[in-house]
């Protein structure tokens, strides 16, 4: 116990940023409470469809803009890492003003591929949501590189906080809907991203400048462009067979399912925060044989953690869902049942692809999330026709097996080529 004030002080920023995280994830999981209840499952299935379109934009901000920024920017000479900083705000508000401009022409062409009526309507709020969003994420990421994790948090309390209260008081006014709580998020977040652009105001670069960064990020980043779009339809395109085939309420009774789960996500964060760094350690310490002892020692702990949390999940299913969504919604309790066996099979997932980072050999990753993105693509209108509801976890199942299979076959053999045999816990 001597050890936790020690980190407390020696670690201020670590503490804000997962207490950010905490703000986060708390706010997201409340607001899918709320809005099942008051949108009901074929408005929040609705919410969670045009949810898409900023998760997706999301994915190759953090591609292209942000993940080159936090890798490239650090490195430079103080002087000139201010002047790279400027520069990629203004690659971030192009990125931002392009993502806007899809969203917009995909909504006013929805005739052409039979996009939901409802969905078509939002043509002029989700555009505009979709760039509050990014905005807002960018500003926050610059600050957490700049080692401002308190104005990080404050940003996000303004933009989660606001967007949970104004979508509140919508609701107690009767005036919820989709376009509204989209709408609501849309202003907080846009406020937020407003406060961070006061702090920083930077000044225009030149086209010149602005297109040298542009081709910058795009050497260092297009695989990894590549890399989020499979990783989008690979873990998201199941669900868009389901509102394709069986309505947006299919969608509604996943996601709330889906958002009782992603509890755990607060675990894997602190994996992610803690695994990576330890093992890189024990292996260039202690070679491979150090590599493997640390793998199946940490493996074996978070296992049991995410078991039992899993475990407790699926026992009491119909007594959760009674409880936070209400009554009429028992019936799904067997979706989250369904997800909590499919989070078991995500979680080995997060140590393979540790293991191969560790060993700097990350082609399988990329691999794997192609042959998920195909097999999802061709297979999910089946999947979801067949079996319905139950038919995209079985389909998330085998993908994700797939995955499994692909990291350990080719861990395996990596090992092999660097000389190690590898072993279970109790063979050493």
């Amino acid at each position: 116990m001597r050890k936790f004030p020690g980190m407390f002080r020696t670690h201020p920023a670590t503490l804000l940023t997962l207490a950010d995280q905490a703000l986060v994830s708390g706010s997201n999981f409340v607001l899918g409470i709320w809005l099942t209840r008051q949108l009901g499952l074929e408005g929040y299935g609705l919410f969670a469809l045009a949810w898409m379109g900023v998760i997706l934009s999301s994915s190759l901000q953090q591609a292209l803009v942000i993940a080159p920024m936090m890798s490239l920017g650090p490195g430079m000479q103080p002087q000139q890492r201010q002047a790279y900083y400027h520069r990629c705000f203004f690659l971030q508000l192009t990125f931002c003003l392009l993502a806007g401009s899809v969203a917009l022409a995909m909504l006013c062409l929805g005739d052409l591929w039979q996009l939901d009526m409802r969905l078509q309507s939002l043509r002029l709020v989700l555009p505009f949501t979709i760039m509050a969003f990014l905005m807002q994420e960018y500003m926050r990421r610059l600050y957490l590189i700049r080692a401002a994790a308190l104005r990080a948090l404050l940003l996000d309390a303004l933009a989660y906080t606001g967007s949970l209260l104004g979508i509140f008081l919508l609701g107690w006014r009767g005036s919820l809907g989709v376009s509204t709580a989209l709408l609501a998020v849309g202003v907080c977040f846009g406020l937020a991203a407003l406060l961070g652009l006061r702090a920083l105001a930077p000044p225009w670069p030149g086209w010149k400048a602005l297109w040298g960064v542009i081709r910058r990020h795009w050497v260092f980043a297009r695989w990894l462009g590549g890399t989020a779009v499979l990783q989008f339809f690979s873990s998201n395109y199941f669900l868009i067979a389901a509102a394709a085939v069986l309505g947006p309420a299919a969608v509604g009774a996943l996601r709330i399912a889906q958002n009782l789960v992603g509890v755990t996500h607060v675990l894997f964060l602190a994996m992610e925060n803690l695994i990576p760094v330890k093992a890189a350690t024990a292996y260039h310490r202690d070679g491979l044989q150090g590599l493997q002892a640390y793998m199946w020692a940490v493996s074996l702990k978070a296992f049991l953690l995410v078991a039992v949390l899993l475990g407790g999940m699926g026992l009491l299913a119909p007594w959760l869902i009674r409880l936070l969504y209400g009554p009429a919604y028992e019936g799904y309790s067997y979706l989250l049942v369904a997800y909590c066996l499919l989070y078991l099979l995500v979680f080995p997932g997060y140590l393979l692809r540790y293991m191969l980072r560790t060993l700097e050999y990350t082609q399988p990753i990329l691999g794997a999330y192609v042959l998920s993105a195909i097999f999802s693509l061709l297979a999910a209108t089946f999947f979801v026709e067949q079996w319905e509801l139950l038919g995209v976890i079985y389909g998330l199942c085998t993908a994700q097996g797939m995955m499994l299979m692909c990291y350990g076959l080719f861990l395996w053999q990596k090992m092999r080529r660097l000389g190690a045999s590898p072993s279970l816990p109790f063979e050493r």
